[in-house]
């Protein structure tokens, strides 16, 4: 993309607070909240003034931002419309686990966000990656291609207990951990935008129930007493490392999603090389029209989740020892180009360009 073609953008006006998105950065050391505080990230666009922009780019996050105008959102809507009278569309992100439709100033207001439902009635909605911010391509060894005709399917994370609700109100449940099967925690809640049930719970224990059974690919699964966040900042460097050891020494990763519609997983895995294993939860990928997810993972109806195992048998078979080699080496040249920091933020600006 040359300079005559890169998109002009301003962060834009409004008296809001919030948390901000990969897009937007703090100017300086001021730990003022407001809008005027933000800048936009150095790689992505060019950025200048309201009344020379192509665009104006929101810089707080929407879930933030939204749980904070409950009841409404007229105030962001507001915006959005003074933001069409300049002649500029707003583009605005949402890295949250809710998947419904928003109805924020569309179609003037573009959302990016990381978790959407194929087949709801969507405006001006597209789908992100996410997690890629902090993905360290450093500790990942190129892919080592080693094949066999028995597939090893990894996975390492938490893999919560499922509770009812009933359960969830006995006084000596253990609650400790805010994302069991059914949510509890009320300040995990607005009413614009709600945290789903995590049906991902269930659908990560069938899985691995599935490849604990198998008879018919090996399988490296390591379970977690809970989610990457809950522990300390120490713990949670050593279990990077493991992790993405983990990663390296298997052909397969199962990536289930969680309460939102996406796996963080998915994206961690196409970085190592490793390819994927998806459940169908009528999934809507990001960068769809230029990366070929259906030819790159496993995808597994949601309804076969019990054939899961003979899936990936016969993927594996299908792509043979040249087919995986050229796979692994596929997927990590993806990553580095549309899914690494860099490579989103190139897609996103010429997404942007040309929905202008």
């Amino acid at each position: 993309m040359d300079s005559s073609s890169r998109l002009r953008v301003a962060i834009t006006p409004g008296n809001f607070q919030g948390k901000p998105h990969f897009l937007a950065r703090k100017r300086g050391d001021n730990f003022n909240e407001s809008v005027n505080n933000y800048v936009l990230s150095p790689r992505f666009g060019i950025s200048t003034q309201i009344d020379e922009a192509d665009i104006a780019l929101f810089p707080f996050d929407l879930s933030d931002v939204l749980g904070r105008l409950d009841p409404s959102p007229d105030a962001l809507t507001e915006v959005i419309d003074s933001n069409r009278k300049r002649g500029l569309r707003t583009a605005c992100v949402m890295w949250h686990d809710y998947s419904q439709p928003l109805t924020i100033g569309q179609p003037q207001a573009i959302i990016l966000r990381s978790s959407m439902v194929r087949g709801l009635n969507y405006t001006e909605e597209f789908p992100i990656p996410i997690n890629f911010t902090s993905i360290d391509l450093s500790l990942y060894s190129e892919p080592d291609c080693v094949y066999s005709s028995r597939p090893r399917i990894g996975f390492m994370g938490s893999v919560p207990q499922i509770a009812t609700p009933a359960q969830l109100q006995r006084p000596e449940y253990d609650t400790k951990n805010a994302f069991l099967g059914y949510e509890k925690s009320e300040t995990l809640i607005n009413p614009i935008v709600r945290t789903p049930i995590n049906i991902g719970t269930v659908i990560r224990n069938r899985g691995l129930t599935t490849l604990r059974k198998s008879d018919i690919v090996d399988s490296d699964l390591v379970t977690r007493d809970a989610y990457f966040g809950f522990y300390s900042v120490d713990e949670r460097a050593k279990m990077r490392l493991e992790y993405v050891d983990h990663m390296m020494r298997n052909d397969y990763i199962f990536c289930p999603r969680g309460a939102g519609n996406y796996s963080t997983r998915l994206f961690e895995t196409v970085a190592a090389g490793r390819i994927p294993i998806l459940i169908d939860t009528d999934l809507v990928m990001p960068f769809a029209d230029v990366i070929p997810w259906q030819e790159i993972a496993v995808w597994v109806p949601i309804s076969e989740m019990d054939r899961l195992d003979e899936h990936v048998l016969a993927f594996h078979a299908r792509l043979g020892e040249g087919g995986f080699r050229a796979l692994q080496t596929r997927l990590r040249n993806i990553f580095e180009m549309y899914l690494s920091r860099d490579g989103v933020d190139r897609y996103l600006e010429s997404f942007l360009l040309e929905r202008l």
